[in-house]
């Protein structure tokens, strides 16, 4: 079986996801226009991530949008260049990515994608369960890896560009629901 993980920046592949889990892992957006430290910063964090043979950057320059709502031009720019980029790449028997309704925190990046694969994917679709404690069809139970993600997470904040704040460590499962 065939999995891919398509996520919304770096790090979401190791927050949200288990990504030793995922045959490809596709990061569509990598330059910031508020910070190119955080770009120059992702680069090097790229190639030290132990799946760095695995995972395929779009490139993507984030719009802003999620702080800035008037960027909301430059959020449908990325949506259709994200539709472009992904048409031909989303070939796996399923597809994991962010929530399409609640990009986990409301993110708009991650509803974005999400979107967008729900949209183009012609495979099952699973997105995070955040209602874990509730009886969903099609749910699928994945183990994390909690040593993959201090790892991770060790690699993107010696690099400066961990950008979850506080300890957060995933649960021991996580679930994931089918969005399409």
């Amino acid at each position: 079986m065939t999995r891919i993980l398509v996520s919304a920046h770096p790090d979401d592949e190791i927050i949200w996801f288990n990504p030793e889990k995922f045959d490809k892992i596709i990061i569509c957006f990598s330059d910031r226009l508020d910070s190119y430290q955080t770009f120059l910063a992702r680069k090097r964090a790229a190639k030290r991530h132990p799946f760095k043979d695995r995972i395929e950057y779009l490139n993507l320059t984030e719009s802003g949008y999620h702080f800035d709502k008037s960027k909301l031009p430059e959020y449908e720019k990325n949506r259709e260049e994200l539709r472009e980029l992904l048409k031909d790449k989303l070939v796996a028997d399923e597809i994991y990515t962010h929530d399409p309704q609640t990009g986990e925190y409301g993110h708009a990046d991650h509803i974005l994608v999400g979107e967008v694969v729900k949209e183009l994917a012609k495979c099952p679709v699973y997105s995070l369960d955040m209602t874990a404690d509730k009886d969903t069809p099609d749910r699928i139970a994945m183990e994390a890896n909690q040593d993959l993600f201090l790892q991770i997470r060790r690699i993107y904040k010696e690099e400066g560009c961990w950008t979850w704040y506080g300890e957060f460590y995933p649960r021991g499962i996580l679930y994931y629901k089918k969005i399409n």
